[in-house]
């Protein structure tokens, strides 16, 4: 095994324990959705979150950091990552 595969192998077995055993989905267009997320995380568990990333996310030390999709300009999926 080489040095770089063994690194892998154990950075693999640290994450283990965060492995999901189940998966859910919901809208976080509404508090709802959010309140759900809350309850995920105080009850232990981790939680994945996605977002759709617009133009002006390039450029959201503009903003405070805030990016709110009220705002979105541009087109998705252009960020220059």
């Amino acid at each position: 095994m080489t040095a770089r595969a063994g690194r892998r192998k154990r950075r693999n077995a640290r994450a283990l324990p965060f492995r999901t055993k189940d998966w859910n989905w919901f809208h976080t267009n509404d508090t709802t959705g959010v309140d759900k997320i809350k309850q995920v995380l105080e009850n232990g568990s981790t939680a994945c979150l996605a977002i759709w990333v617009w133009g002006n996310f390039d450029g959201i030390a503009q903003h405070d950091y805030m990016y709110c999709v009220a705002d979105k300009s541009g087109s998705i999926g252009a960020g220059t990552w």
